[in-house]
This record gives structure tokens, sequence and C-alpha cells, in this order.
């Protein structure tokens, strides 16, 4: 009788700190957050690696060309995904250099998975095209803004492509329970 109590007691205590660590292993939305800042370089903006291209002018209706310049940024603040940089765009017959930000809200995050037309191409998708792309003149005049569904960042490193997947997976995940949504394909 007692070996059987003990065994019980052990199988109890055994799942308990099983449960303790897989909670203890899940990292927060500020590491998570970290961890993207920590390894931003490895991160390209799609709009620059295209320069130009078809795809690029399906993408944004009004920019007729883009050029980017320098001055490439793609960071997080702990609420908002930006990627900023300097550019010449032909819009509406004239060319005009300036300055463009994206602002991806992270707490509107949906998912974030992996391109199906280019296989190193991690996509931001937002809910209700909320995220934000703004075209700046040199003085700072708003001449587009569009809201974006999702957002593309290149990252040529397979490796750490995998790695900011799986991180944005996670950050999806941490947003969509802040918001309090519930995983359709959950049973219970």
């Amino acid at each position: 009788m007692k070996k059987t109590t003990l065994w019980i007691l052990a199988i109890v205590l055994g799942i308990g700190v099983v449960r303790s660590q897989e909670k203890q292993n899940d990292a927060t939305w500020e590491e998570t957050v970290s961890f993207f800042n920590k390894y931003k370089n490895y991160m390209k903006i799609w709009q620059c690696y295209l320069q130009g291209s078809d795809a690029l002018k399906a993408e944004i209706a009004d920019v007729k060309y883009l050029k980017c310049l320098g001055d490439r940024k793609v960071y997080m603040r702990s609420d908002t995904l930006f990627v900023t940089y300097k550019d010449r765009a032909f819009i509406s017959f004239e060319e005009i250099e300036g300055r463009t930000i994206i602002r991806i809200p992270l707490k509107r995050l949906k998912a974030v998975d992996v391109s199906d037309k280019n296989p190193n191409v991690l996509v931001f998708h937002v809910e209700n095209y909320s995220g934000i792309y703004n075209l700046y003149d040199a003085e700072g005049t708003v001449l587009i803004m569009e809201e974006v569904p999702h957002y593309p960042l290149y990252v040529p490193d397979n490796e750490m492509l995998s790695r900011f997947l799986k991180a944005g997976v996670h950050l999806a995940y941490l947003a969509k329970q802040e918001r309090g949504e519930r995983d359709p394909e959950d049973k219970f």
C-alpha cells in the first residue's frame, strides 16, 4: 500500500514539474521583441530588394517607380514594427525624393508566415488593414498614405528566416491572447 501511495505521489509531482517547465520555456512579449531587435540586421526591406520591379508596382498602386537610396532601418518597439528608408519615387508624373515609413501594429498581428512566391520572404499579417504605409517628401508632407493588410521582409539567411518565423508565430499567438481571441482549431 505504501509503495502504491509513493508511486502516485511521484507521478503527481512529476507532472507538476513538467507543466511548470513548459510555462517557463515560453518567451514573453518583451523577450520576443528583443530577439527581433537583436538580429534585425538579418531582415532586409522587401521594396528595396525589388528596386522598382513590376511586383512592387503592383503592390503600391500610386507609385510608378521606387528606388531605395539608403538609411534603411527595420526595428520593433514594444507595440510596432517599423520599416523606414530614404527613397526616390515617381508619382503622378513627378519624381520625388523623400522617406517611406511603414508601421505594423504588433497588437493587431494575426499571423506570420513565409511567402508562397518567395521562400525567403517573411510576411507579417495584421487584422483589418491596420498596417500603415506612408511616403513623405523631403519637407515631411505625406504624399501617400495607404493601409496595408500585411508587410513582407526579405531574410536571405535560411537559418535566421526559420528563427524569425518561429518568433513571429509566437508573437502573433501572444497578440491573439491579449485580444482575447481563441484559435478556431482549438477543440476545448
